[in-house]
């Protein structure tokens, strides 16, 4: 008896689940129960946008002291020309109706406008940090209400920055290549003044990716002098990058209050002989290696010097007795 009830049990146990599988409640369609193998998905890292040789090609150029109007726009048709961007720096009382439409111009070209304060102080550590904000902040509102962007970078005028490093809440941009072609403003006219300089310049870019260039767009010459330059630079590979553009090249985050002279690479040089290669203003020897430390000599090109070590493209050096600390990327070796 025992057995037989066992084998109803298990009958009905049979009819209960075809009747389950059956059954179509409410017209709705049955439910298919299939069972998918777990897999694990892997994702490739992504490339980098950039071949490390193509980073060692890329440059930033910033422009001080505009908005110019002809003189800026000659530029900015070299960059649109070859698809390169730049970083111009403003100084607000400088911003006008009429070349407000240039600055709107180098935004739709993919170039950035910086801030270079309201009234160009060449001194910002000598004022108080209400008039530094008052200075910036005015600056910012005529740019946005130029171009609809606000600036997220600033240079100070003269690079004086001490007193502002961890207290602004832009990047602070300097720069490790000075053209110095603002002493040259009255040679517009002499090619071969323009071809002396971009001979400077396409020198100091040359094997110097992530450098940041300085220059001033308000100067015929120095639009003679870019008409040059960049083309030249085009044909040599290289390619113009405004600073923001460079840093997302290169994977670098511009951090508000800090302070940047050149995009991730530091010039890194063995010890010996080195000869001061600076175009025409003296290099700075300093106590430590720190842009604001104190001065201990100003050495003249072509002065030669002996290099111990370099960390973070600053190098050790003395001279005559004296120890200390400069830019590397003003040394070349001694022949």
């Amino acid at each position: 008896m025992k057995r037989i009830i066992s084998v109803i049990a298990a009958l009905l146990a049979v009819l209960l689940v075809f009747a389950g599988c059956s059954v179509n409640k409410g017209g709705e369609t049955p439910v298919t129960v299939t069972e998918t193998a777990t897999v694990a998905e892997f994702t490739e890292p992504a490339k980098p946008e950039y071949t490390q040789e193509e980073l060692d090609k890329m440059v930033a150029f910033t422009f001080d002291d505009g908005p110019g109007t002809d003189t800026t726009n000659r530029i900015l048709d070299q960059l649109e020309k070859y698809g390169f961007t730049a970083t111009f720096f403003v100084i607000g009382r400088n911003i006008t109706d009429s070349n407000a439409s240039v600055m709107r111009r180098a935004v739709t070209l993919g170039c950035e406008i910086g801030n270079h304060t309201q009234n160009h102080n060449t001194n910002l550590n000598n004022l108080s940090m209400e008039k530094v904000t008052q200075e910036i902040e005015a600056t910012s509102d005529a740019v946005e209400k130029a171009t609809g962007k606000r600036p997220t970078l600033m240079r100070p005028p003269g690079g004086a920055f001490s007193h502002l490093k961890g207290k602004l809440d832009y990047a602070i941009i300097h720069w490790c290549v000075d053209t110095n072609d603002w002493r040259k403003k009255g040679s517009a006219g002499n090619a071969q003044a323009a071809r002396n300089l971009a001979d400077y310049i396409i020198g100091q870019v040359e094997g110097n990716g992530g450098a940041i260039v300085l220059m001033h767009d308000i100067y015929d010459f120095t639009a003679e002098t870019m008409e040059i330059v960049i083309p030249e630079l085009a044909q040599m590979g290289y390619r113009i990058c405004s600073v923001s553009d460079l840093a997302q090249a290169y994977g670098e985050k511009l951090e508000p209050g800090q302070v940047y002279f050149r995009i991730n690479r530091m010039t890194s040089l063995e010890p010996g002989r080195y000869v001061v290669n600076t175009r025409e203003s003296p290099l700075t020897l300093r106590a430590e290696p720190e842009p604001d430390a104190e001065v201990l000599l100003r050495l003249a090109k072509g002065t030669e010097i002996t290099v111990e070590k370099c960390e973070n493209g600053w190098a050790k050096t003395s001279y005559r007795g004296t120890s200390g600390w400069v830019n590397a990327d003003y040394l070349k070796k001694a022949e």
